[in-house]
């Protein structure tokens, strides 16, 4: 783990970087404000700051400051310790309502590496919180069988994609493609194949559009592509594709007479719709 200490004439830095760097710590220092800001809001910043109030450019309360405003932007939760050398109440104060979330005075090594410590485990708690969240947040967005959207987070993207196509005056096309007898070869083939087969699908649908294109998974058989950019006259020719390009699909377990087919709808936004009437006309439109 890395630790900054940006220091200008603290006494005891000398000390405390022997005795981190003896602990294994990365330490990195600095001399100015302007340097400190820049190495905590690089895209690997340190997960403990030590800030002495002596800096020049930048002063303490300000980059505690802008720290917070980017918390969001960072990486990782910064731990920030400020140095202070006077005892002043209200100064100290003033820090911590600026974003430090402890201060040091004239105390003992054994209390400042303590204090440094406290902030350790608070920032290994924060990650290991920040790495859960991020996989509740993949799970949310992402459909795990077929790494399509979920339907919820197709409707977000589908809102977004209404909102750039009306900000940028673009078209913008949706096609929704349902599963032919999809019960049916459930019920058939197994469960396990019918898996397979909306895997496949969204496998080969994913590689026949662009980047900048949606698939997400509407409901059990069901899957909408959102073409940003894309006129009806193109979307048809898209939609074409797609159905072709599923039709072809083999399937191991599927008898040789077996073929998937798609039932499909295309809908170019008329600059008005709700996502939701979006959604219900073209599924009515579905052949």
């Amino acid at each position: 783990m890395r630790i900054l200490i940006a220091a200008n004439g603290w006494k005891k830095e000398p000390i405390v970087k022997k005795e981190l760097i003896s602990a294994g710590w990365e330490v990195v220092t600095c001399r100015t404000g302007d340097e400190a800001y820049k190495i905590l809001t690089s895209e690997d910043p340190p997960c403990i700051a030590l800030l002495e109030d002596t800096l020049e450019g930048v002063d303490i309360c300000a980059i505690c400051r802008r720290i917070r405003d980017k918390a969001k932007r960072i990486s990782r939760y910064i731990y920030i310790i400020a140095v202070k050398s006077s005892r002043d109440r209200g100064e100290v104060v003033e820090i911590l309502r600026a974003g430090a979330d402890d201060y040091l005075d004239d105390v003992p090594l054994e209390e400042i590496l303590s204090r440094i410590s406290v902030g350790m485990r608070l920032c290994s708690y924060v990650q290991d919180l920040k790495s859960e969240n991020d996989k509740l947040k993949m799970i949310s967005r992402w459909e795990p069988l077929t790494g399509a959207y979920t339907r919820a987070a197709t409707m977000e993207q589908l809102n977004l994609a209404m909102y750039r196509a009306k900000r940028e005056k673009n078209p913008l096309s949706v096609i929704l493609l349902d599963v032919v007898h999809m019960h049916g070869l459930n019920e058939r083939y197994g469960n396990s194949v019918g898996d397979k087969i909306l895997q496949e699908i969204a496998r080969e649908v994913v590689a026949r559009i662009r980047k900048t294109d949606t698939l997400g998974r509407l409901g059990k058989d069901d899957f909408l592509v959102i073409l940003p950019g894309v006129n009806e006259k193109v979307g048809r020719a898209i939609k074409k594709r797609l159905k072709q390009s599923v039709k072809e699909i083999k399937i191991p377990e599927l008898d040789a007479s077996c073929s998937i087919s798609l039932k499909s709808a295309l809908l170019t936004w008329d600059g008005s719709a709700s996502p939701e009437e979006v959604l219900s006309t073209v599924y009515k439109s579905l052949e």
